[in-house]
């Protein structure tokens, strides 16, 4: 499920790129870093909640 929310994310990211394309290509960059960085939180917190769940695992 959560993969697919991140491909969805991404998705809907990469369709403000196409809509943003006419514009300036600063306000272009400024999108394409904020996907970056949102993308890179979306990692952290899936492999966050991975490292959580096996350690729980361990533990029982």
């Amino acid at each position: 499920m959560r993969a697919w929310a991140l491909a969805h994310n991404i998705s809907v990211l990469i369709e403000k790129i196409r809509k943003q394309s006419a514009k300036k290509q600063k306000s272009t960059r400024d999108l394409l870093m904020h996907i970056q960085q949102k993308f890179v939180g979306q990692l952290h917190l899936n492999f966050s909640q991975i490292w959580l769940t096996r350690q729980s695992l361990m533990e029982t």
